[in-house]
């Protein structure tokens, strides 16, 4: 009498289950480490879209003298309509309203002054991801640092430990 199998025997089973949790192992940290690329990516871009917004400024603020102001209200006209539309810091972008708007970030992205003094040594903005704001804790973000004076150039810093 002939006997047909179908399926797989026990212990085939139990090693297709091990195979599949050694190759799960392995996996695992190259698709988190994907995930931390792309937040890498986006901060990066992140960095050019501000970058491009505050030489854009810059460029206006200079060619209506006021690369040189730290203004207290509008004294940038963005538009070229004849109306100050942007408060300059020596032709930068001032406020996190107007860097988010005039750099195009993104929804997930969040932009935040630091208001623990000021100084080349102390980040200007603060730049993270909406569901995880940048802090002593969360080690996943972009601080902008703005220079004292005129003339000075805009740098950037990538914390990025626990993307």
């Amino acid at each position: 009498m002939l006997r047909h199998d179908n399926g797989f025997t026990l212990i085939e089973l139990v090693v297709v289950i091990i195979i599949l949790g050694v190759l799960s192992v392995i996996a695992a940290p190259k698709f988190i480490s994907l995930n931390k690329d792309a937040k890498v990516a986006v901060l990066e871009g992140a960095r050019g879209a501000l970058s491009t917004a505050n030489s854009f400024s810059y460029s206006k603020a200079a060619l209506q003298g006021q690369e040189l102001v730290d203004a207290s209200s509008a004294n940038i006209d963005m538009d070229s309509d004849g109306t100050a539309d942007l408060i300059g810091y020596y032709g930068l972008i001032k406020f996190v309203i107007s860097a988010k708007e005039y750099a195009g970030l993104d929804e997930d992205l969040t932009i935040s002054k630091h208001y623990g003094g000021s100084g080349p040594t102390l980040p200007y903005f603060l730049i993270s991801f909406t569901d995880n704001p940048a802090s002593a804790v969360t080690q996943c973000f972009l601080s902008v640092y703005y220079p004292d004076t005129a003339g000075g150039s805009v740098t950037y810093e990538f914390v990025t430990e626990d993307c």
